[in-house]
């Protein structure tokens, strides 16, 4: 989480239910693959 919000991260892509259970995290969009790919 730390590495994502120095880098400027837009978004999160993980399979991991306890990171999912966060989204939002300050700015950034914590999604699973399927929602990501759906969204672009």
């Amino acid at each position: 989480m730390e590495l994502a919000v120095n880098g400027k991260a837009e978004s999160i892509i993980t399979g991991d239910q306890d990171l999912l259970i966060l989204h939002p995290f300050q700015s950034i969009n914590i999604v699973t693959v399927n929602d990501f790919l759906l969204s672009n």
